[in-house]
This record gives C-alpha cells, sequence and structure tokens, in this order.
C-alpha cells in the first residue's frame, strides 16, 4: 500500500503513546506504590512534537563498571582490584540495544520507522506501562519510539535491574496487572462515561514472555481516544524485563489488512534475543 500523506493523526499518536513513550518528550509519569500518580522528574524540553532529546549521560549504578570509584589515599592501603567483566544483559553493561524497526511486528506492512535514538534514565520508584500494569524496582530505564506508515505508535521499555531476583519480582507483578487488565479498563471505561466493551487476550507465553491483545474504546490520557487494539510483549531476561506495545488505530488501516497476533510467539523470541 503506499505511504499514507501525514496528517495530524501523528500528533495524536504521540500523545497516546503509553505513559513511557510520553517520557520521550518530557512527560514521564511515576507511580508510587499504591499506583496514585506521583511527581516526575524535570522533563527534558523539546522544540517540537516529533523531537526526541538527546539520551543524558546515565548516573553512576551501584555494581556498573563504569560507577565512579574512591580514589586510594596508597597502594597499601588500597589495593588495585579488576573488576570482573560485565555480561551482555545486566545492569553492570550498557543496556541491549532496541529493535530495529524491521524487527517489529508486522513491520511489512506497517513500515516502522524510529522517532530518534533512544534514551536511557533512572527508572524511579515504579512506572506505569500503560492503565493495567507497571514495571517497580528497576534501576535503569530505556526507551525507543516508533511511528508507522499509519502514523500509529509503538515502544519499547526496557528495565535494568540490580538483581535476576528483583527483575522476576517485577516481571510477576507486570503479568498479574496485564491478566487483569479487562477488569481494570472496563472501570475505568465506567468511569469515563464509555461503553464498557475492553476484551483482553493473552495470545502467546514462553517460560518468561507473554504477549496480550487488548481491544477497547480507549479512555483518552495514555491512549489515544477511540476504538484501538494494544498489542503488548513482555519478556524477562536475566536482569532485565523488556515491553513493546504496539498500537492499532481503528479506521488507519486499509480493509482485510488489520494485523493478526498470530506471530506473537515468534515476536517475543526476538524481544528476547532469541528470534
Amino acid at each position: 500500500m503506499p505511504r499514507r500523506p501525514r496528517t495530524p493523526l501523528r500528533i495524536t499518536a504521540y500523545a497516546a503513546l503509553p505513559v513511557a513513550v510520553a517520557a520521550l518528550f518530557g512527560a514521564a509519569r511515576y507511580v508510587s506504590g499504591d499506583g496514585a500518580p506521583s511527581a516526575a522528574p524535570a522533563p527534558h524540553p523539546v522544540t517540537t512534537a516529533s523531537a526526541v532529546p538527546t539520551a543524558p549521560t546515565a548516573p553512576a549504578v551501584p555494581g556498573r563498571a563504569d560507577s565512579p570509584q574512591p580514589h586510594p589515599t596508597s597502594a597499601a592501603a588500597a589495593p588495585a582490584v579488576t573488576p570482573p567483566a560485565p555480561t551482555a544483559r545486566t545492569p553492570a553493561s550498557r543496556d541491549p540495544a532496541p529493535l530495529a524497526p524491521a524487527r517489529l511486528p508486522d513491520a511489512a506492512r506497517s513500515a516502522w520507522t524510529s522517532m530518534g535514538p533512544s534514551h536511557t534514565r533512572t527508572a524511579g520508584p515504579s512506572v506505569a506501562v500503560d492503565e493495567c500494569a507497571s514495571v517497580r524496582g528497576a534501576a535503569t530505564w530505556q526507551q525507543q519510539g516508533y511511528v508507522s506508515t499509519y502514523d500509529t505508535p509503538a515502544v519499547q521499555d526496557t528495565f535494568a535491574f540490580a538483581t535476576e531476583a528483583g527483575a522476576k519480582a517485577a516481571w510477576t507483578r507486570l503479568v498479574a496487572g496485564l491478566d487483569g487488565c479487562r477488569a481494570t479498563s472496563r472501570a475505568l471505561q465506567s468511569r469515563n462515561g464509555l461503553p464498557q466493551d475492553a476484551t483482553v487476550t493473552r495470545t502467546a507465553a514462553t517460560a518468561d514472555g507473554a504477549a496480550y491483545a487488548r481491544t477497547w474504546t480507549a479512555v483518552p490520557g495514555m491512549s489515544a481516544p477511540g476504538r484501538q487494539t494494544d498489542h503488548v510483549y513482555a519478556v524477562r531476561e536475566g536482569a532485565v524485563l523488556s515491553v513493546l506495545q504496539v498500537t492499532e488505530i481503528s479506521g488507519t488501516t486499509a480493509p482485510g489488512t488489520a494485523y493478526s497476533p498470530g506471530q506473537d510467539a515468534a515476536e517475543l523470541a526476538v524481544l528476547a534475543g532469541r528470534g
């Protein structure tokens, strides 16, 4: 299908990205332990809706090979110690590279492109990934936004933890929130006077991965208003938890070409770095 001309939907899509995507434009929201919104750090200024700030130098994280080390007063007092080499998927290394646009779901038809470079920051106590689930206790949070030829959004959030046990605990809470997303979404619709039509299906699962599709008349805020299907992929690998979200807005694709979740198991393997 020929590329559609850019329309105001792109701006809507940017505003509609989950809370993590909003952080690309300086609007990150954090939640406290009980899920209530709390004050966010000072935003990074941008000049346009599509601008993405240059990733700042990440603060020192305990255990990172590049963290500042104390200066010894003498060789005898503090003998030199060679730190162990970091592995590919631990907080001691750089965050894993985000997916190339061609590795996203439905890439051939959607023709995804990156919205600037990825951005890494400290994660804060808890980060809401959508209306139903959040990630808690991460040390760093890397984010990459994408836009399709239909001006619909996608985002990959990568959370690095100090320990594998911390990542496992966050994964358990995240999946519990996604499993309960139908009830959460319908309650949100009810409070906002919208039809309670949300449906949520787990479309694929692995030992440490799960994919979901939520179709609903969305409550504007974290999501774009109107009818849409949100595809969510979550994978834990060691001390790293990755969440990929793709939003399919009704009316933005040609009839008969709607996204099919038949390849969601393969997408989980891609997100885990094994596909």
